[in-house]
């Protein structure tokens, strides 16, 4: 929300596409969000730019590692930067900025399938509450911005 206010542009794109896709309708149902692409680019950008864990939770290497010219020795504690991965230059263009259009024409998954995008882990440990949060955070800003 608060990338929204501060962004006055991107708030008007997401108003005009939440109040357009439910017209007169008080309640935003379920069938409404699946078809606001706007609000999930802006809630991917969101998650690029402030993940709710920074840090992802430590790892134990298994066996000695070389990682980008590193040796990385078998029972070492790792911790993976998710806030670093968001800001990556070499994965984003201009990536200390707001722009949820760059996740318009993509892919890019929250679930940790891409790896330039993890804000909630990957793979079996990634957060068990991704789809609730997910899904709560999507009815949250879309009622908020339908009544700005």
């Amino acid at each position: 929300m608060s990338e929204l206010l501060q962004n006055p542009r991107v708030m008007e794109k997401q108003q005009f596409e939440v109040r357009g896709i439910t017209k007169q309708d008080q309640e935003i149902r379920d069938g409404d969000i699946e078809k606001m692409y706007y609000l999930k680019a802006v809630i991917k950008e969101a998650m690029r730019c402030h993940p709710p864990f920074p840090l992802l939770g430590p790892r134990i290497v298994r066996e000695d590692v070389r990682v980008k010219g590193y040796d990385v020795a078998a029972g070492t504690m790792v911790m993976i930067n998710g806030w670093a991965i968001g800001r990556d230059p070499a994965s984003w263009d201009e990536p200390d900025k707001f722009i949820p259009e760059r996740f318009l024409n993509s892919s890019i998954d929250l679930r940790g399938q891409d790896f330039e995008l993890i804000p909630f882990g990957e793979g079996r440990r990634g957060c068990p509450g991704i789809t609730f949060s997910i899904v709560a955070i999507e009815i949250v800003i879309a009622n908020l911005v339908h009544e700005v």
